[in-house]
């Protein structure tokens, strides 16, 4: 590895792990990797958006060994922030945090009320059109922050800039579909003693993975009780996140039986369809994000944040979200890549690979 020569400035996740490890380290580990955290393509993901670490170690050392080498001969710096690398959740599930930010915010959150189009505002500031329910109205506001995921922004951004608007819009959001299933513990050959399994898509699975959900938090199921999480579609299948209810949870149950030695039916089922799914940091994101970025400079008073910016998950999207709000506020801890912590987790797990 060290004697390869460096690769261009922004390339696929796929052709850096073949060009700089090999076949082998592509097809089983980071693709089931890209495939349980975006449920994404490796190869048309951008390797500087989504292992931005790596890229940078091969672009200043030229090696990533070589580098790595380097960081750990420097001692502390090869520690990994464990805030951003971790999974958490509530006692009663994620929802906890909406719930508790709607909470904190009352009736200045207006649930139910759309925001058709956003434009300059003559005098200065911006001029909203909304509608709630079925009346239509118009805001006047000094600061926006546009939150929305990238392709809601796109609508939304359309009057300050065509080449931000596209650019937001060129973010792809693969349809993904996640089955939950609870079997009587005895009913599972697997001992269920880690995160879950990720599958690669050479073994050509129909799932990308299942999260052992009652392994990872308490409470998530009955004294001798197992809960499943799975994922299906996203960028690899995404013709499977779309099929019937029943047709899809007997496909995730067939594959319990294969991958985790599940026997009978499930005494549980839930599934719950996502059309537009994660978004896709794919070929040319940095420049995307780039364009988006220069908005608030053009426009004073406009901001964007959401997770198609520094990451999709919690940590990342708390991190962004605050930077945000310091900026529109005027105050320190504006950068995009702050870091952050969420209080009140349940329970953590390391998930670094």
């Amino acid at each position: 590895e060290p004697f390869v020569a460096r690769g261009p400035d922004d390339e696929s996740v796929a052709e850096f792990v073949r060009r700089r490890f090999g076949r082998e380290l592509l097809d089983y580990v980071f693709d089931p990797l890209v495939g349980g955290l975006y449920a994404g393509d490796p190869a048309n993901m951008s390797m500087t958006a989504v292992f931005p670490r790596l890229k940078e170690i091969e672009l200043r050392h030229g090696s990533v060994l070589r580098g790595m080498a380097a960081k750990m001969r420097r001692g502390a710096s090869m520690r990994y922030d464990p805030r951003r690398r971790m999974l958490f959740s509530f006692r009663m599930g994620m929802d906890t945090l909406p719930r508790r930010l709607a909470g904190m915010l009352g009736s200045r959150l207006r649930p139910g009320t759309r925001v058709e189009a956003i434009a300059p505002a003559a005098g200065g500031g911006f001029r909203l059109r909304v509608r709630e329910r079925d009346h239509l109205a118009t805001l006047h506001a000094g600061r926006v922050v546009v939150a929305a995921p990238a392709y809601a922004a796109a609508r939304l951004l359309a009057a300050f800039s065509s080449d931000a608007a596209d650019a937001a819009a060129g973010i792809e959001h693969p349809p993904l579909a996640v089955v939950a299933l609870g079997f009587d513990r005895r009913r599972l050959a697997h001992p269920l003693d880690g995160p879950g399994v990720l599958t690669p898509a050479v073994e050509r699975r129909n799932v990308l993975g299942f999260l052992f959900s009652s392994t990872l938090f308490s409470g998530r199921a009955p004294d001798g009780h197992a809960l499943l999480t799975a994922y299906v579609g996203g960028a690899r299948s995404p013709e499977l996140a779309q099929l019937p209810r029943e047709e899809l949870t007997a496909l995730v149950r067939a594959e319990a039986r294969e991958l985790l030695g599940a026997q009978g039916e499930p005494v549980f089922e839930s599934v719950r369809y996502w059309q537009r799914g994660l978004p896709q940091p794919g070929l040319g994101h940095p420049e995307r994000v780039a364009a988006l970025s220069a908005l608030e400079a053009e426009w004073p008073g406009l901001f964007l944040t959401g997770n198609y910016f520094a990451g999709i998950s919690t940590a990342a999207c708390i991190d962004a979200a605050r930077a945000t709000a310091c900026r529109a506020l005027g105050l320190p801890g504006a950068q995009r890549n702050g870091t952050s912590s969420v209080d009140g987790a349940r329970h953590t797990v390391s998930l670094q690979a």
